[in-house]
């Protein structure tokens, strides 16, 4: 019963870890892709700043479990949120989280 109860535990330990380095991976890989990507809509990477956050509720509901916020440097106050498509091979902005004086956006898709 003990040995069970150890190699079940392992079995849990090393997923956990895989797990761990997969969303890290995935992580990596879309961060670089959306610098990529805003590097050929004309921008310097002095002029955004990109995060990718993961989500396990975002799973466990169906929708994208990684959510790419970019905050521009001359708009600082206002998030634009991006999605993957892994399928197609393609970003898409999903949203805009507008600053407080709700003034016209510049970096809409």
């Amino acid at each position: 019963m003990r040995k069970i109860l150890i190699i079940i535990c392992t079995l849990f330990l090393l997923l956990l870890t895989f797990g761990f380095i997969r969303v890290n991976t995935h992580k990596s890989l879309l961060n670089r892709e959306m610098n990529n990507y805003l590097v050929t809509k004309g921008y310097a990477e002095e002029q955004y700043e990109v995060k990718v956050s993961y989500h396990i509720d975002n799973v466990l509901l169906g929708y994208n479990p990684y959510i790419i916020k970019v905050t521009y440097s001359d708009d600082p106050g206002s998030f634009h949120f991006f999605e993957y498509n892994s399928k197609k091979k393609e970003l898409t902005q999903t949203g805009i989280a507008p600053n407080n004086n709700f003034k016209k956006y510049n970096h809409v898709d």
